[in-house]
Protein backbone atom coordinates (compact mmCIF):
# COMPACT_ATOMS: atom_id res chain seq x y z
CA UNK A 1 0.00 0.00 0.00
CA UNK A 2 1.17 3.87 -0.73
CA UNK A 3 -0.08 6.65 1.05
CA UNK A 4 -0.41 9.86 -0.42
CA UNK A 5 -0.79 12.56 2.56
CA UNK A 6 -1.78 15.64 1.65
CA UNK A 7 -1.14 18.60 4.43
CA UNK A 8 -3.51 21.70 4.17
CA UNK A 9 -1.81 23.22 6.94
CA UNK A 10 -0.38 27.02 6.21
CA UNK A 11 1.34 26.70 9.61
CA UNK A 12 2.89 23.47 9.36
CA UNK A 13 3.88 21.10 12.05
CA UNK A 14 0.87 21.91 13.31
CA UNK A 15 -1.75 19.57 14.92
CA UNK A 16 -3.25 17.53 12.01
CA UNK A 17 0.58 17.22 11.12
CA UNK A 18 1.24 15.40 14.24
CA UNK A 19 -2.20 12.77 13.59
CA UNK A 20 -1.39 12.21 10.58
CA UNK A 21 2.53 11.67 11.10
CA UNK A 22 0.77 9.02 13.77
CA UNK A 23 -1.45 7.25 11.11
CA UNK A 24 1.20 7.18 8.62
CA UNK A 25 4.62 6.12 10.76
CA UNK A 26 6.10 3.39 9.20
CA UNK A 27 4.02 3.15 6.49
CA UNK A 28 5.29 3.71 2.39
CA UNK A 29 3.79 7.19 2.68
CA UNK A 30 4.65 10.38 0.76
CA UNK A 31 3.90 13.79 2.00
CA UNK A 32 2.93 16.71 0.39
CA UNK A 33 2.46 20.39 1.84
CA UNK A 34 0.48 22.41 -0.32
CA UNK A 35 1.84 25.35 1.38
CA UNK A 36 5.03 25.00 -0.67
CA UNK A 37 2.92 24.64 -3.98
CA UNK A 38 1.64 27.20 -5.94
CA UNK A 39 -1.94 25.87 -6.76
CA UNK A 40 -4.36 28.31 -8.74
CA UNK A 41 -8.38 28.76 -8.40
CA UNK A 42 -10.21 26.80 -11.13
CA UNK A 43 -11.65 29.14 -13.51
CA UNK A 44 -14.61 27.24 -14.88
CA UNK A 45 -14.46 26.77 -19.21
CA UNK A 46 -16.30 23.56 -18.74
CA UNK A 47 -18.37 24.86 -21.48
CA UNK A 48 -16.67 26.97 -23.25
CA UNK A 49 -15.26 25.44 -27.12
CA UNK A 50 -11.88 25.23 -26.18
CA UNK A 51 -12.53 23.53 -22.63
CA UNK A 52 -9.98 24.44 -19.45
CA UNK A 53 -6.61 25.80 -20.51
CA UNK A 54 -3.76 24.67 -18.68
CA UNK A 55 -2.60 26.99 -15.97
CA UNK A 56 1.15 27.12 -15.30
CA UNK A 57 1.26 25.56 -11.96
CA UNK A 58 2.56 22.72 -9.32
CA UNK A 59 -1.36 20.91 -10.09
CA UNK A 60 -0.80 18.57 -12.56
CA UNK A 61 2.71 17.23 -11.00
CA UNK A 62 0.85 16.79 -7.46
CA UNK A 63 -2.05 15.09 -9.16
CA UNK A 64 -0.15 12.77 -11.08
CA UNK A 65 1.84 12.05 -7.94
CA UNK A 66 -1.27 11.24 -6.18
CA UNK A 67 -2.33 8.91 -8.77
CA UNK A 68 0.64 6.07 -8.34
CA UNK A 69 -0.79 5.67 -4.51
CA UNK A 70 -3.64 4.21 -3.25
CA UNK A 71 -4.55 5.45 -0.61
CA UNK A 72 -5.22 9.25 -0.22
CA UNK A 73 -4.91 11.24 3.22
CA UNK A 74 -6.13 14.53 4.22
CA UNK A 75 -4.59 16.39 7.00
CA UNK A 76 -6.74 19.75 7.14
CA UNK A 77 -7.08 22.37 10.22
CA UNK A 78 -10.60 23.40 10.70
CA UNK A 79 -10.88 26.80 9.30
CA UNK A 80 -14.04 29.09 9.82
CA UNK A 81 -15.89 25.15 9.95
CA UNK A 82 -14.49 24.46 6.67
CA UNK A 83 -11.29 23.11 4.73
CA UNK A 84 -8.22 25.59 4.52
CA UNK A 85 -8.58 27.66 0.67
CA UNK A 86 -5.42 25.62 -0.88
CA UNK A 87 -6.89 22.12 -0.05
CA UNK A 88 -10.45 23.52 -1.72
CA UNK A 89 -8.49 24.66 -5.15
CA UNK A 90 -6.72 21.38 -5.14
CA UNK A 91 -9.81 19.41 -5.30
CA UNK A 92 -11.74 22.37 -6.95
CA UNK A 93 -9.01 21.62 -9.71
CA UNK A 94 -9.83 17.97 -10.21
CA UNK A 95 -12.79 18.91 -12.69
CA UNK A 96 -10.27 20.12 -15.19
CA UNK A 97 -9.47 16.28 -15.53
CA UNK A 98 -13.18 15.34 -16.32
CA UNK A 99 -12.76 14.87 -19.60
CA UNK A 100 -10.49 12.03 -18.95
CA UNK A 101 -12.27 9.32 -18.36
CA UNK A 102 -9.19 7.43 -17.06
CA UNK A 103 -8.69 10.51 -14.73
CA UNK A 104 -12.22 8.77 -12.67
CA UNK A 105 -11.38 5.63 -13.01
CA UNK A 106 -8.30 5.49 -11.73
CA UNK A 107 -9.36 7.85 -9.01
CA UNK A 108 -12.01 5.63 -7.91
CA UNK A 109 -9.68 2.80 -6.98
CA UNK A 110 -8.35 5.14 -4.29
CA UNK A 111 -9.35 5.44 -0.55
CA UNK A 112 -9.68 8.16 1.36
CA UNK A 113 -8.37 9.07 5.16
CA UNK A 114 -9.46 12.56 6.64
CA UNK A 115 -7.54 14.24 9.29
CA UNK A 116 -9.31 17.68 11.03
CA UNK A 117 -7.98 19.44 13.48
CA UNK A 118 -9.81 22.43 15.59
CA UNK A 119 -11.14 24.21 18.67
CA UNK A 120 -14.53 25.34 19.42
CA UNK A 121 -15.79 21.95 19.41
CA UNK A 122 -14.40 20.41 16.24
CA UNK A 123 -15.88 16.93 16.71
CA UNK A 124 -19.31 18.22 16.27
CA UNK A 125 -18.60 21.30 13.98
CA UNK A 126 -16.19 19.27 11.81
CA UNK A 127 -18.88 16.84 11.24
CA UNK A 128 -19.83 18.85 8.36
CA UNK A 129 -16.58 18.74 6.54
CA UNK A 130 -16.57 14.80 6.98
CA UNK A 131 -20.15 14.90 5.39
CA UNK A 132 -18.07 16.71 2.28
CA UNK A 133 -15.63 14.22 2.22
CA UNK A 134 -18.06 11.57 2.00
CA UNK A 135 -20.12 13.12 -0.88
CA UNK A 136 -16.76 14.24 -2.85
CA UNK A 137 -15.96 10.00 -2.70
CA UNK A 138 -19.53 9.17 -3.26
CA UNK A 139 -19.19 11.14 -6.58
CA UNK A 140 -15.53 9.99 -7.62
CA UNK A 141 -16.29 7.00 -6.37
CA UNK A 142 -13.53 6.70 -4.17
CA UNK A 143 -13.75 4.61 -0.79
CA UNK A 144 -14.30 6.79 2.24
CA UNK A 145 -11.85 4.56 5.04
CA UNK A 146 -12.18 6.55 7.88
CA UNK A 147 -11.52 9.83 9.88
CA UNK A 148 -10.42 11.38 13.09
CA UNK A 149 -10.91 14.99 14.75
CA UNK A 150 -8.65 16.02 17.13
CA UNK A 151 -9.28 19.40 19.30
CA UNK A 152 -6.34 21.82 19.59
CA UNK A 153 -5.43 25.32 18.09
CA UNK A 154 -1.92 26.21 19.51
CA UNK A 155 1.00 23.85 17.97
CA UNK A 156 1.02 20.36 19.66
CA UNK A 157 -2.61 21.14 21.31
CA UNK A 158 -4.24 18.20 20.26
CA UNK A 159 -1.58 15.57 22.21
CA UNK A 160 -3.72 16.20 25.19
CA UNK A 161 -6.65 14.81 23.43
CA UNK A 162 -6.42 11.20 24.37
CA UNK A 163 -9.33 10.15 21.97
CA UNK A 164 -7.86 11.75 19.11
CA UNK A 165 -4.20 10.49 19.53
CA UNK A 166 -5.77 6.43 20.51
CA UNK A 167 -7.19 6.79 17.33
CA UNK A 168 -4.39 7.95 15.39
CA UNK A 169 -2.34 4.95 16.85
CA UNK A 170 -5.53 2.85 16.19
CA UNK A 171 -5.25 3.58 12.64
CA UNK A 172 -1.82 3.51 12.36
CA UNK A 173 -1.36 -0.38 13.88
CA UNK A 174 -4.56 -0.89 11.32
CA UNK A 175 -2.72 0.22 7.90
CA UNK A 176 0.47 -1.30 8.95
CA UNK A 177 -1.27 -4.29 9.59
CA UNK A 178 -2.90 -4.13 5.70
CA UNK A 179 0.24 -3.66 4.40
CA UNK A 180 1.97 -6.56 5.89
CA UNK A 181 -0.91 -8.95 4.32
CA UNK A 182 -0.58 -6.81 0.56
CA UNK A 183 3.05 -6.51 0.81
CA UNK A 184 4.36 -9.34 2.41
CA UNK A 185 8.06 -9.61 1.17
CA UNK A 186 8.76 -5.66 1.08
CA UNK A 187 9.81 -4.11 4.37
CA UNK A 188 7.64 -0.76 4.91
CA UNK A 189 9.92 2.56 4.95
CA UNK A 190 10.02 4.80 8.12
CA UNK A 191 7.84 8.04 7.56
CA UNK A 192 11.00 9.87 8.83
CA UNK A 193 13.10 8.39 5.94
CA UNK A 194 10.00 8.77 3.27
CA UNK A 195 10.77 11.93 0.93
CA UNK A 196 7.96 14.46 0.43
CA UNK A 197 7.47 15.79 -2.91
CA UNK A 198 9.59 18.55 -3.54
CA UNK A 199 7.92 21.98 -5.16
CA UNK A 200 9.71 22.61 -8.59
CA UNK A 201 12.13 25.59 -7.95
CA UNK A 202 10.71 29.01 -9.27
CA UNK A 203 13.32 29.27 -12.03
CA UNK A 204 12.26 25.86 -13.51
CA UNK A 205 8.64 26.77 -13.27
CA UNK A 206 7.00 27.49 -17.25
CA UNK A 207 6.58 30.37 -18.99
CA UNK A 208 3.16 32.04 -18.52
CA UNK A 209 3.26 33.75 -21.58
CA UNK A 210 3.12 30.73 -24.01
CA UNK A 211 1.83 30.61 -27.38
CA UNK A 212 -1.55 28.95 -29.04
CA UNK A 213 0.18 25.69 -30.19
CA UNK A 214 1.82 25.41 -26.70
CA UNK A 215 -1.47 25.77 -24.83
CA UNK A 216 -2.84 23.06 -26.79
CA UNK A 217 0.10 21.05 -26.94
CA UNK A 218 -0.83 21.06 -23.04
CA UNK A 219 -4.27 20.85 -23.84
CA UNK A 220 -3.37 17.47 -24.96
CA UNK A 221 -1.41 16.44 -22.27
CA UNK A 222 -4.45 16.75 -19.77
CA UNK A 223 -6.31 14.13 -21.71
CA UNK A 224 -3.16 11.57 -21.42
CA UNK A 225 -1.65 12.64 -18.28
CA UNK A 226 -3.45 9.96 -16.34
CA UNK A 227 -2.79 6.94 -18.78
CA UNK A 228 -1.60 4.19 -16.82
CA UNK A 229 1.76 3.93 -20.13
CA UNK A 230 4.87 5.12 -18.63
CA UNK A 231 3.04 6.04 -15.08
CA UNK A 232 1.97 2.95 -13.69
CA UNK A 233 0.08 3.23 -10.36
CA UNK A 234 2.02 1.87 -7.45
CA UNK A 235 1.70 -0.48 -4.65
CA UNK A 236 0.21 -4.05 -4.71
CA UNK A 237 -3.95 -3.11 -3.98
CA UNK A 238 -5.28 -1.44 -1.71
Amino acid sequence: MRIFAIYGSSRGKGNSDLLTNIITDGLNCTRVYLKDYTIEPILDQRYEPGGFQPINDDHPQLVQEMLNHDMIVFATPLHWYSIPGKVKNFIDRWTMYFDDHNFKERMAEKEVLLVITGGDNPRVKGLTVVQQFHWICDFMDMTFFDYVIGEGNTQGEVRQDMEAMSKAEHLNHILRSRSRVSRPHTATTPASATPAVRPPAPENRPDPAQTAPERQRKTGMFRSLFTRGGNTRGGNGR
